[in-house]
């Protein structure tokens, strides 16, 4: 399914010398490659239309093409669209298909940017890839490091199978246990294996967890963490509880039916899709202003700070990838409250 659909631009006071440079002849066409269900393009569009470096004048122009998994026409889609004159394209894809995206980008001068959840512990850069992150293994280090330090310092960790980021259960531990905390152990639920038909195995692990000791546990689960919560406190009491995998409403429901819970996202985890928009637009005024090719996009931005919608944004020179502040949260009787900031390792 494809898309064009121009965005349109509130009035803004002109920018001088950058917006004088970016010609309206010369359109911004942006690709966007995501999967079904995707709200990619929508927030591409929204982060081009509010971003404050481009001029008035200048309408870009998005064009969104739905890739289904195994995602074998990716490439293809993608070479149309290079074929078209579109020099960047914005894509929430695996890890294996940008591979394949990168050099077919650089090969017409264009710019990769890879939207993502980054639940992977940071891997080699891919060559000139910009990846605008929701930063999901830094967040879970940076709540187990804040938990040891200001909550019971033995943990335990219960894991629903289908749902858990396995790299970011490792992250949580590794920062709780680098800050002077002890990992008493895990439980796994939800995962067929639990016993008769109906047991998700979260009593089971939540009476694993009481005897353990542990004083703070934390639930790796998304839709499933209602019953590993309601278990964990029917059984464990008032144990401090970790959330790691719901959004921002789920933490607030969890909270009014279960009491307090804490949890860490980026600042901009919510707003990856409009702030990769802002990034374009910003790389379109700087090569206005100075020349270049969108090929040199991670070059080009490499330690830049953006203006991302939920605050500033960093360009990491080394990955490649976004970095934001770190947001620890006590969320009670649904009203969160943030604990600390801290900078994204």
């Amino acid at each position: 399914m494809r898309t064009s659909i121009p965005v349109t631009h509130p009035p803004r006071v002109d920018r001088g010398v950058v917006a004088t440079l970016i010609r309206p002849q010369d359109r911004l066409v942006v690709g966007v490659l995501a999967g079904p269900g995707s709200r990619l393009a929508d927030g591409v569009r929204a982060g081009l239309a509010g971003s404050p470096d481009l001029s008035a004048e200048v309408r870009p122009l998005v064009r969104s093409v739905t890739v289904e998994a195994p995602y074998r026409g990716a490439a293809v889609d993608a070479a149309r669209m290079l074929e078209d004159g579109v020099r960047v394209i914005v894509a929430d894809l695996p890890t294996r298909v940008l591979r394949r995206l990168g050099p077919l980008c650089r090969q017409y001068g264009a710019a990769l940017v890879a939207v993502s959840t980054g639940s992977l512990e940071v891997p080699d850069p891919l060559d000139g890839v910009v990846h605008v992150s929701e930063q999901r293994w830094d967040a879970a280090f940076e709540l187990g490091d804040w938990s040891a330090r200001h909550l019971e310092a033995r943990l335990f960790q219960v894991i629903a199978a289908p749902e858990a980021e396995f790299d970011v259960v490792d992250a949580l531990a590794r920062g709780h246990r680098g800050a002077g905390g002890e990992v008493a152990g895990s439980a796994t639920t939800h995962d067929g294996a639990a016993g008769p038909a109906g047991d998700t195995g979260a009593e089971a692990a939540a009476l694993a967890a009481l005897v353990a000791g542990a004083g703070t546990v934390a639930v790796h689960a998304t839709d499933r963490a209602g019953d590993v919560v309601r278990a964990v406190r029917r059984t464990c009491g008032d144990v401090a509880i970790l959330l790691v995998g719901p959004d921002e409403d789920a933490v607030r429901e969890l909270s009014r039916r279960f009491g307090a819970v804490y949890s860490a996202t980026t600042a901009s985890a919510a707003t990856t899709a409009t702030d990769a928009g802002r990034l374009v637009a910003q790389a379109a005024a700087l090569l206005a202003e100075r020349g270049g090719s969108w090929a040199d996009l991670t070059t080009m931005l490499a330690g830049a700070t953006l203006e991302g919608q939920a605050g500033p944004v960093v360009l990491d020179p080394l990955t490649h990838s976004t970095r934001a502040l770190v947001v620890v949260r006590r969320t009670s009787t649904g009203r969160p409250t943030v604990v600390a900031r801290r900078a994204s390792i």
